[in-house]
């Protein structure tokens, strides 16, 4: 049972490592100072993931260039880490669900930014279901490399 415990620790924290990498990656040639922070998450089904983000201190833009990371074990048990764009189709992805401004929700139409204070609530789309064991470690990366992460484990 102890090495069941400490396997499963180790291969979460392998998850994080994993994760982290890829966005330090990606973010190394970015320069802007924009801040998103992931301020809740959960799993809606095997292939369906929904995050509430804000922005801090600076003007998120344009937000759909915002990035995702994710990384999570599959049905099969393989460990996957995908980036998803933002696309509005029904494929792998992340689109947005609603953006809250105070008492207010706005559309992206026209206003393709995210200001601070304001909240964006997305819906991230898996290529391959996961697994109901384990965590799915999400990162974001914001258009000028900033990276927010949060672990929704809803197992």
């Amino acid at each position: 049972m102890l090495v069941m415990i400490v396997a499963s620790v180790i291969m979460n924290l392998n998850y994080v490592l994993i994760v982290f990498r890829e966005a330090r990656r990606m973010s190394e040639s970015l320069v802007r100072n924009d801040r998103l922070k992931i301020i809740e998450g959960h799993l809606i089904d095997e292939t369906t993931l929904e995050v509430k983000l804000t922005a801090l201190e600076d003007t998120v833009a344009p937000l759909t260039s915002v990035q995702f990371i994710v990384c999570y074990k599959g049905l099969n048990e393989h460990v996957f880490t995908y980036l998803l764009k933002y696309s509005n189709d029904e494929g792998p992805g992340w689109s947005i669900y609603a953006i809250h401004s105070g008492r207010v929700v706005r559309s992206l139409e026209g206003n393709n930014y995210l200001i601070p204070g304001e909240i964006v609530i997305a819906r991230l789309r898996l290529p391959i279901p996961k697994s109901s064991e384990g965590p799915v470690v999400v990162v974001v990366v914001s258009p000028g490399g900033s990276k927010s992460s949060w672990v929704i484990d809803d197992a």
